[in-house]
């Protein structure tokens, strides 16, 4: 079946490979927003890992920041999908990303749960202007050790109900696609 999208007139194409998947209410929900694409071959591939530039992409749609004029700092974009660099105009204008202290982003690296918890956290308190300060500590085993920003970040997520509570958050494990989905919806 075809879902409705909130956001246009146009019907969502439910891909063929979220069926019975546990991402998938909120793969179609993410759809449904227009923050996330599909596959031009039906799919989502919800466990594939996603990029650096994928997530810049997702997060300029949800939040909706407007596009930039202003050029970017990173000499690797050379090869990448022009509107997604548009996109990450936008994201690093607003003080949200930044790159690896040697002029590149590395837009196709596979971006760390890490990664995209301190990404959000940025992004929260740069457009709501308000820094983020947690109401209890998180209960994930395997944050102890990271820094305090991070563990900051991870908190923030976890207060937004946008990670699933086990006893480890795997910070440095790549964010599949169901994740981020996962994760943009409860953040927004």
């Amino acid at each position: 079946f075809d879902a409705i999208n909130l956001y246009s007139v146009d019907p969502i194409i439910i891909p063929t490979d979220i069926a019975v998947h546990w991402g998938e209410a909120d793969i179609i929900e993410a759809l449904e927003k227009g923050i996330f694409n599909g596959y031009g071959d039906g799919t989502f591939r919800p466990d594939q890992a996603i990029s650096r530039l994928e997530v810049t992409s997702i997060i300029a749609r949800t939040f909706k920041l407007a596009p930039s004029t202003k050029s970017l700092p990173f000499v690797d974009l050379e090869n990448a999908y022009a509107p997604m660099v548009e996109e990450l105009k936008a994201v690093y204008n607003a003080g949200i990303v930044l790159g690896d202290g040697s002029g590149k982003f590395m837009p196709n690296s596979i971006i760390t749960r890490e990664q995209i918890a301190l990404m959000l956290m940025r992004a929260n308190e740069k457009l709501i202007g308000i820094p983020f300060v947690p109401k209890e500590s998180i209960p994930f085993e395997d944050t102890s050790k990271l820094s305090e920003e991070s563990q900051l970040a991870i908190s923030f997520l976890y207060e937004k109900d946008a990670v699933s509570i086990d006893k480890n958050y795997n910070p440095h494990r790549g964010l599949t696609r169901a994740e981020a989905a996962k994760i943009f919806n409860a953040i927004r």
